[in-house]
């Protein structure tokens, strides 16, 4: 449920920026890193939670989405506004 919660507003906010925007924005030099683990745990959270069926597997990559997107949304662009 987490997980689809995740998709849900990557898609949201890329409506939101305008989505060629974001997709620019989410693979850039700076964010590529961020934007490839975050995909990267989706995935396995719902490989693991869904063919896989082990629950802490997928627990451990909810709690890594989570960690991941506290990152990318407010370290990276706190940086952002600091450095324009």
């Amino acid at each position: 449920m987490f997980t689809l919660s995740m998709i849900f507003l990557v898609v949201g906010i890329a409506f939101f920026n305008g989505p060629k925007r974001y997709l620019e924005k989410l693979t850039s030099r700076g964010n590529m890193l961020a934007s490839g683990m975050l995909v990267g745990s989706i995935i396995l959270s719902l490989y693991f939670s869904v063919i896989d069926g082990s629950y802490i597997w997928s627990l451990v990559f909810c709690i890594l989405q989570v960690r991941i997107r506290f990152v990318f949304m407010f370290i990276v662009k706190f940086c952002d506004i600091l450095f324009l």
